[in-house]
């Protein structure tokens, strides 16, 4: 009878993707970071973004020697949520001030609010890379060409002394790089690195008998 003897369907997969991460380490008893959404962009050629909840089903770890492996996250609560937000607001305001319509800003393809987890991380210019391995079991790490983490640039001046006269003050506007945990770095007139949560503490008042004054010891 015609049609009883079909072939099977072929099999289909819309959006192939690479979720199997590989990383690794000098196990020189430091800290490692792993940027998840980095490491799926790198791995699959297509961008993926942060801020948004990635589940890890299951870790293995392979190690030559003896040792003790931690592994820690952002904390889950409603502080790390406001304090992103706070962040990617003020990260669209300061675009929107630039990229006008009026002079054809064209954005890169990976452009988006992207930051480190500590300081540490924004030294080590974003952890890990993924790594692919070849038949001899050696790994091949590969690098993030088109993955470049967010830098703000305040409007006011960071009032550095200009080398050339030091009479006179430097009137360039400061720029820093983000992270999400601990107190920034650097100095008030020139941050390298500002800490989201901590910012976000430092913007909201707290009852006091007298005036309301803000945490200063994060």
């Amino acid at each position: 009878m015609a049609g009883a003897n079909l072939p099977a369907k072929k099999y289909k997969k819309t959006s192939p993707t690479q979720t199997r991460l590989s990383f690794e380490f000098t196990g020189d008893g430091g800290q490692d970071y792993i940027d998840i959404a980095k490491a799926l962009s790198i791995i699959n050629r297509k961008f993926y973004r942060q801020g948004v909840y990635y589940y890890v089903n299951s870790i293995e770890v392979y190690n030559n020697e003896q040792g003790v492996v931690d592994l820690y996250t952002l904390p889950d609560n409603w502080v790390t949520k406001n304090a992103w937000n706070r962040g990617f607001s003020v990260f669209q305001k300061m675009n929107a001030l630039t990229n006008s319509p009026l002079t054809n800003g064209i954005r890169p393809k990976y452009h988006d609010f992207k930051v480190h987890m500590t300081s540490q991380m924004q030294a080590a210019n974003g952890g890990a890379n993924p790594s692919l391995h070849n038949v001899a079991g050696a790994g091949t790490e590969h690098t993030a060409d088109d993955w470049v983490y967010s830098k703000m640039v305040s409007a006011d001046s960071d009032g550095d002394l200009d080398p050339q006269n030091p009479q006179q003050l430097n009137q360039e506007a400061d720029d820093f790089e983000l992270h999400m945990i601990g107190t920034h770095t650097g100095s008030s007139d020139n941050w390298t690195s500002v800490g989201l949560i901590k910012s976000y503490a430092e913007s909201r008042a707290r009852p006091h008998i007298t005036a309301p004054v803000t945490d200063t010891n994060l």
